[in-house]
């Protein structure tokens, strides 16, 4: 979606055409003010090319977004009650074991996000850089998948036309630089899925988060407004001892709601409140830095703001 668009045809249609319910494809990397321009304007619906919440692997797949980045995203969506189609890449080529082990362990602590809609193998297309210069990912013997052959003449030259590929290269999940692709077809994904393998414990981890949202209910991790500088913090995600529901302060509201800068003031003046809302898991330390994945409405996300500007203000 072209940037002009949010200054001028989101605006009109907010105003001109108020029922509307639009889907899209959109950018990863959209801001908070961004997302309410698109739900004001009636998106309900966007598509987004997340792919993965692992640093190392976005920064493999020469993504110009941060894991961090991913997760807010997913967060301010679900505050705007914007539903997001993602998918989620594994098996890629030069990944790391600790790429998936990094991504593991906050799985569990964002069951209130929306998951992705699916779980796919790397797949080599055409005109990518994978296809186009695979010396530089150690891809070798590249050709198109099989499933061509059974509708295509076999007169047809194959790898001028196809565009989906596979080919070897060693990947977290296959140590061993094979047709991974093939591997699937002999033995079947579900008993490749039930073995050790961290890229196993992911997928799985994935299909339990998939179907806790199947439920009338999904997990929440949702603050509330109650008047007098409280709170009601609502988390039914059923992690470790955590009470489904807490009355907490205006600065424990901030804390574990607002995301602040690495050197900020804030860090100091919510010191305490940080380490809480770390310890409750309601702020995620993710590659160098921490990140809030508690979700609220948008007139108590802004009043949380405004109380940190005072707090601010009056120290």
């Amino acid at each position: 979606m072209p940037n002009q668009y949010f200054k001028s045809l989101l605006p009109d249609l907010a105003d001109n055409l108020p029922d509307l319910k639009i889907s899209s494809e959109v950018r990863f990397n959209l801001s908070l003010e961004k997302l309410i321009l698109l739900k004001k304007a009636g998106f309900t619906r966007l598509q987004a090319g997340i792919e993965s919440l692992s640093a190392g692997l976005l920064k493999k797949m020469k993504k110009e977004v941060s894991a961090v980045q991913n997760i807010r995203f997913l967060k301010h969506a679900k505050m705007l009650n914007i539903y997001v189609d993602w998918n989620m890449l594994y098996a890629f080529p030069n990944d790391s074991e600790k790429d998936y082990a990094d991504m593991y362990k906050i799985l569990p602590f964002i069951y209130h996000l929306i998951p992705p809609v699916s779980q796919t193998p790397f797949v080599i297309q055409k005109f990518s850089p994978y296809f186009d210069f695979p010396d530089k990912f150690n891809i070798k013997n590249i050709i198109p998948f099989p499933v061509y052959k059974e509708f295509i003449p076999s007169s047809v030259n194959l790898n001028k036309i196809a565009y989906n590929f596979l080919g070897e290269f060693n990947t977290a999940w296959n140590k061993e630089a094979t047709h991974y692709w093939k591997t699937l077809e002999k033995n079947g994904a579900h008993n490749i899925l039930k073995t050790d393998n961290i890229i196993s414990k992911v997928f799985n981890e994935v299909i339990a988060w998939q179907k806790a949202w199947h439920h009338k209910k999904p997990p929440k991790l949702e603050l509330k407004s109650i008047g007098n500088n409280r709170y009601m913090l609502i988390d039914t995600r059923n992690i470790y001892e955590n009470k489904d529901i807490r009355i907490i302060d205006s600065k424990k509201a901030i804390a574990a709601t607002i995301d602040f800068s690495k050197t900020s003031k804030e860090k100091y003046l919510f010191k305490n409140e940080m380490e809480w809302a770390i310890k409750q898991k309601l702020i995620l330390k993710v590659d160098s830095s921490v990140i809030s994945i508690v979700t609220t409405n948008i007139e108590t996300f802004k009043q949380l703001q405004g109380a940190l500007n005072n707090f601010i203000k009056n120290d």
